[in-house]
C-alpha cells in the first residue's frame, strides 16, 4: 500500500507543478479537482480502508467536496462574474516552474532530519 501512497504523492507534486505553468483559469479548476479525487485515495490506502465504513465515508466526503462541489462552485462563479479567462502571474510562467521545483528541491533538503513516527515509512 506504500508504493501506491507514494505513486499518489508523486502524482500530486507533479501537478502542482503542472499547475504553476496553467495559463487557463478553467484548467487550473480541473487540475484541482483531479487533486481533490487524488487525495481522496490516499486514507484508502494509507489505513487499508476498502473494507473499514468509516475511512470508506472520510474518502467519499472528501471525494465529493473537493473533485465534485468545489471545482462546480468554482465555474458556476467563474461564468457568473464573468471574469478574464486567463492568470496572470506575478512572474513569467517558466520562473514560476523554476521557484517551484527550487521550493519542491528545499522541501526535500528540510525533511531529511525530520523523524519518522510509527510503522509508515517511504523511502520518498
Amino acid at each position: 500500500m506504500v508504493e501506491w501512497i507514494d505513486f499518489i504523492m508523486i502524482v500530486l507534486v507533479l501537478t502542482n507543478l503542472a499547475l504553476l505553468s496553467f495559463k487557463q483559469l478553467l484548467n487550473c479548476i480541473r487540475m484541482a479537482a483531479f487533486q481533490g479525487v487524488l487525495v481522496a485515495l490516499v486514507p484508502l490506502f494509507f489505513f487499508g480502508g476498502f473494507f473499514n465504513t468509516k475511512i470508506i465515508l472520510v474518502s467519499l466526503a472528501t471525494l465529493l467536496l473537493k473533485g465534485v462541489v468545489f471545482p462546480y462552485l468554482f465555474f458556476r462563479a467563474f461564468k457568473k462574474a464573468r471574469i478574464n479567462k486567463e492568470v496572470e502571474p506575478f512572474v513569467s510562467f517558466k520562473l514560476s516552474v523554476i521557484i517551484g521545483l527550487f521550493a519542491l528541491l528545499i522541501s526535500f533538503w528540510l525533511s531529511r532530519n525530520l523523524s519518522v513516527a510509527g510503522e509508515f515509512f517511504s523511502f520518498l
